[in-house]
């Protein structure tokens, strides 16, 4: 692979829309995540994505070096380098467990909200519109890291772009209600605490992009930089900062009728007049089916890099087991997607980010500059930090 990953993008805002992409499904498309996690807190919870961005963009920046550094090919690799050697194992194996649960219930929640647009738009059975997006992702996630991200990024960019257009038209209609949101909402009932534990499970949600980002830059080998890393942590941080800021108005244009809505930024459309709903709710369906599509396909992705190797005496040929785990897991997600959009997003996403937080984003934070000098100086006085062998040239997995 030459250092570009697609045409005229590095490989560094390749992993940064590839995060955006991640992100934007049960974010900035459906809204749901968005009220759960900031706008139910009125205009007092403003301030919570720059918090949660700004730390996430430091988090990201030094795991990645920490990485890099040390030729992590997984996150377990990495937690066993980073936690040392007595608890390293523990968190690998916890880490393990997050990013298959975690990964399972943000699938999940991803095919409860295809289910929902097949069945409010075309009227196909939910499990079904369910199962047709899982196939799809899992096809996608099998044909490895090359077409992996070239969906991310030139998916991301016409998505991001359509998004954008969905939430001026929205605010614009709604600019009355949004003033009034912001003179008279004040922190809608709930405390500061509350809000710092939005912040908690929001970043913890949104901080299992690490796992796909180190492999992402062991396969680049030589040709993923220091560049690449400040671009896929800090670019990637600032275009979901961005992005989420201006979601944050286009809800408050709804507040608070929209707080109990599963696909809150179609419920904001349907409320606008013909003559705008008409042409603007189908190409909403768009973004949100391209949106679904990028969110989810991190997790089997990281699922297959990560669990790949295992079964090679029952299935010889790697790309046969991969296909298995790609595919498989998204339809094994499929049956849990029948809980609902609303309880997956409240429940499963806050354990997703409670979990998280603690385990890997706050020590990283606090330690992972002091860290990264351990193993450089160890590196220096000639001793082998490596976890996998070097790669001297990107390949597809």
């Amino acid at each position: 692979m030459e250092k570009k990953a697609t045409k005229g993008l590095s490989l560094g805002w390749a992993g940064a829309f590839t995060w955006f992409g991640g992100h934007c499904g049960s974010g900035f498309a459906s809204g749901r995540q968005i009220v759960q996690y900031t706008t139910r807190h009125g205009i007092a919870g403003f301030w919570i994505p720059l918090l949660v961005w700004s730390v996430l963009g430091w988090f990201f920046y030094w795991a990645v070096s920490y990485g890099t550094l040390v030729r992590a090919r997984t996150y377990k690799e990495w937690a066993k380098s980073f936690y040392g050697k007595f608890l390293g194992p523990i968190m690998a194996v916890f880490l393990d467990f997050v990013g298959v649960v975690g990964g399972f219930i943000v699938l999940a929640t991803m095919f409860a909200a295809a289910g929902q647009l097949f069945l409010e738009v075309f009227g196909l059975n939910f499990v079904v519109g369910a199962l047709i997006t899982a196939v799809i992702c899992g096809i996608i996630v099998v044909f490895g890291y090359k077409v992996y991200s070239l969906v991310n990024a030139f998916i991301t960019i016409p998505m991001t772009i359509m998004l954008l257009i969905v939430q001026v038209t929205v605010i614009a209609s709604n600019w009355s209600n949004i003033q009034n949101v912001i003179a008279t909402s004040g922190n809608n009932g709930t405390t500061f605490a509350e809000m710092i534990q939005s912040c908690i499970a929001y970043g913890g949600l949104q901080s299992g992009a690490y796992a796909t980002f180190i492999s992402l830059a062991y396969f680049g080998g030589k040709n993923w930089t220091k560049k690449d890393t400040i671009q896929a942590c800090w670019g990637g941080a600032a275009l979901n900062c961005f992005m989420h800021m201006f979601n944050i108005f286009m809800i408050y244009g709804g507040f608070p009728r929209v707080n109990d809505k599963a696909l809150v930024t179609m419920s904001l459309i349907g409320e606008l007049p013909p003559v705008i709903r008409n042409w603007l709710l189908p190409l909403y369906q768009i973004v949100l089916l391209l949106a679904i599509i990028t969110t989810s396909v991190g997790s089997p992705y990281s699922i297959m890099v990560r669990f790949g190797h295992l079964g090679a005496k029952l299935v010889p040929n790697l790309r046969v087991r991969q296909a298995i785990l790609g595919i498989g897991y998204p339809v094994l997600a499929v049956i849990l997607s029948t809980v609902g959009l609303i309880a997956l997003v409240s429940k499963g996403y806050s354990a997703i980010g409670n979990a998280r937080t603690p385990s890997t984003v706050i020590p990283v934070s606090l330690l992972g500059i002091w860290r990264l000098n351990q193993m450089k100086k160890r590196a220096d006085a000639g001793e082998d930090i490596l976890m996998s062998p070097p790669v001297e040239e990107a390949f597809d997995v």
